[in-house]
């Protein structure tokens, strides 16, 4: 499983992609997007630390070779992609300071850091952050699947020093894919993520704490209790990685959503039905909006 220089473009790959794809991570954002690429004609050269994974993805078709190491994938290609855990990308972005990719980006759920750390490695001209709302509470080439982006939305942020080039082309990469681009301030995405996606989170986290502490087991759950519970599976590795990041932002969301909890425990406390319904409501007609 030792690389080799690919062709510069492979036939049937739609113009507004790359011919060659560089990716580091073929978990469930990378292998899944190495399965939407190799879809599409593109040839993509991956790395994984896990043999198990990287043979899984090779025996899948979604990758045309693996190389020995991170950096290496970033050498001969048109476009490189990150898609790790969010502690490893300053390293990573180091690592390829040299190869020269022209094209960079990652899929990391945060935009500021990794923009900070290919700036800093001196990748910042040719680096887009881009960020699709998808996942999936599994983990590894396994979970991934070809479809996960099809019409989804993607967040991108570039830094100051971002050249417009490298924003047409992450723009154009999207949507060939059939997914739905948007720009965003990287300090803005990063405060909505926290609320949009690190509350819910810890949150469905927190749940799942308290009814294991009461004897509740999954299979004890109906529908609503599977779907508010569904991201306490999720790898916490890769979230200790986010919180990291994103911990001070996100802990007076949980003081908030504990106030709120205190407020429902005294509505059902005193009796206050009329209370009740009407927070009800409230969140309901939120939720339908």
């Amino acid at each position: 499983m030792t690389g080799h220089r690919p062709r510069s473009a492979r036939a049937g790959a739609p113009p507004t992609l790359p011919g060659t794809v560089g990716l580091v991570g073929l978990g469930v954002m990378g292998g899944s997007l190495a399965q939407a690429l190799a879809a599409r004609g593109v040839a993509v050269f991956g790395h994984t630390p896990d043999f198990a994974e990287g043979a899984a993805a090779l025996e899948a078709g979604a990758v045309r070779d693996l190389r020995p190491t991170p950096a290496s994938t970033a050498r001969d290609v048109e476009c490189w992609i990150v898609a790790t855990p969010l502690a490893a990308f300053g390293g990573i972005f180091e690592a390829a300071a040299g190869a020269g990719p022209p094209r960079i980006m990652d899929l990391g759920s945060l935009q500021g850091p990794p923009l900070d750390r290919s700036a800093a490695a001196g990748l910042g001209r040719r680096h887009v952050s881009a960020h699709p709302m998808v996942g999936s509470e599994k983990s590894g080439f396994g979970g991934a699947r070809a479809d996960l982006y099809d019409g989804a939305p993607v967040w991108l942020s570039a830094g100051d020093e971002t050249t417009p080039g490298a924003r047409r082309a992450a723009e154009a990469f999207w949507s060939a894919l059939g997914a739905e681009p948007r720009w965003i301030d990287a300090e803005a995405h990063d405060a909505r993520m926290a609320v949009a996606s690190h509350l819910p989170q810890l949150t469905a986290t927190t749940l799942a704490a308290v009814m294991a502490e009461r004897g509740v087991v999954p299979g004890d759950l109906g529908p609503g209790g599977r779907d508010t519970t569904r991201l306490a599976a999720s790898s916490p590795i890769m979230w200790r990685d986010l919180l990291a990041e994103s911990g001070p932002r996100v802990a007076p969301l949980m003081r908030a959503l504990a106030a709120e909890a205190e407020r429902w425990a005294e509505r059902l406390e005193a009796g206050d039905l009329d209370a009740v319904v009407r927070a009800i409501d409230s969140s309901r007609s939120w939720r339908s909006s």
